[in-house]
């Protein structure tokens, strides 16, 4: 009985030992990747991480054509010109698509 009882606290030592040092791994990784995490959230915000943001979003130059040409202009002709450009998008696009898309003849090189 002594024998069967010292074989379980020795397995039950190995298994806690093991816990434990599953657990210093866990922690010590977790702490990893706050500070990795927290390194990346500081760049991502910095000046030049909102300007590299702001400058590779779809529509950049389109924004900045406009802030430009609403200082320029004014933003009075500024709205009418960009509802007109927009009104003669979107019929272009609607009647290429209702035509099809084949309209024009293919030019040869």
């Amino acid at each position: 009985m002594n024998r069967r009882l010292q074989h379980h606290e020795d397995a039950q030592a190995t298994v806690l030992a093991r816990m434990d040092a599953a657990r210093v791994e866990l922690l010590a990784a977790t702490r990893a990747l706050r500070v990795l995490s927290s390194a990346r959230a500081s760049e991502k915000y910095r000046v030049t991480g909102i300007a590299r943001t702001v400058l590779q979003t779809p529509n950049a130059a389109l924004i900045a054509a406009l802030l430009v040409s609403s200082i320029v202009i004014g933003p009075r002709r500024l709205f009418v010109t960009a509802i007109r450009t927009a009104l003669t998008a979107w019929i272009t696009g609607t009647v290429s698509t209702f035509v099809g898309p084949k309209v024009r003849p293919e030019t040869e090189r």
